[in-house]
């Protein structure tokens, strides 16, 4: 095995002992069971909306339970809980002093960052199948089979899904590394999504205001305000949220927002591997 896949598995291995980790694989695949449970309990609660029974007015399938289980993982739960396992992985191990033990050894401090946002992606990965095997089955024995959501979509989605949050692990890393500290990564990411979110109502509102100008002022305008108004799928927590088109079946694809996603999982390489070269491990 090479030094990368050796560094890869201790890094698995070490991964798979955290109470944290394994904590983060049931509460994902619990979330997985969401969708199809709660779809089932709307349709035998008796709730009526205008009238009418609510199961009538919502997409009973199999399908559409997954459906529901990948949107409710997509709403900062997951990034919740992958910016928890990257800052503890390193972030924590800088702070626990157990980092220097990897260093000792002539092992490029690149090789390090790579082992461990592998690791993650793997955990990822895993815990992607483990939610869509239990919530899919789950879905299959207590939903119909036939409605408008397709298990093509799901699939879709989930790789989408698994595309974007390995994007945001690399992001993870990169503001774990330049805090130092578990605590500071988790307040430095809660700033960073709280001025994106600003930006992009702020885009919203610009967008909404420009689109209801009279006709005749609308020469009038700033290219480039034309322009701003038009850079919201770049934003960073858009182009993480990019993978819904593939789980809602859209057509054309948002093209800005997966191009911003490889260019933010690049940034965020970037700058991860330069901090760490200069970092002073004690």
């Amino acid at each position: 095995m090479t030094l990368l896949g050796t560094l890869w598995l201790a890094e698995t291995i070490k991964l798979g002992t955290r109470t944290s980790a394994r904590a983060t694989l049931v509460a994902l695949t619990a979330v997985g069971l969401f969708g199809p449970l709660w779809l089932w309990f709307l349709t035998h609660a008796g709730v009526e909306v205008n009238g009418g029974d609510l199961g009538a007015a919502l997409d009973v399938c199999a399908a559409n339970g997954m459906r529901w289980s990948m949107i409710v993982r997509g709403f900062y739960v997951s990034q919740a809980l992958w910016l928890l396992l990257a800052s503890q992985s390193l972030a924590g191990e800088l702070q626990a002093h157990t980092l220097r033990e990897e260093l000792l050894r002539p092992v490029p401090r690149h090789y390090v960052l790579i082992a461990k946002w592998a690791a993650l992606s793997g955990w990822c990965l895993l815990s992607m199948l483990a939610a869509l095997g239990a919530g899919g089955l789950t879905a299959v024995l207590l939903l119909p089979g036939e409605g408008a959501a397709t298990w093509a979509q799901v699939m879709q989605g989930a790789f989408g899904a698994w595309i974007a949050e390995i994007a945001f692990l690399a992001f993870a890393l990169a503001v774990s590394v330049a805090t130092r500290s578990v605590a500071g990564g988790v307040v430095a990411t809660l700033l960073f999504l709280m001025v994106d979110r600003a930006t992009a109502t702020a885009l919203w509102l610009l967008r909404t205001f420009l689109e209801g100008m009279p006709a005749d002022l609308a020469p009038t305008v700033p290219s480039w305000l034309t322009l701003l108004m038009r850079a919201s799928p770049v934003l960073p927590s858009n182009a993480w949220s990019a993978w819904r088109e593939l789980l809602d079946g859209a057509s054309p694809l948002t093209w800005q927002a997966w191009v911003a996603l490889a260019v933010w999982t690049l940034l965020s390489a970037v700058v991860a591997e330069r901090v760490f070269a200069r970092t002073d491990v004690p």
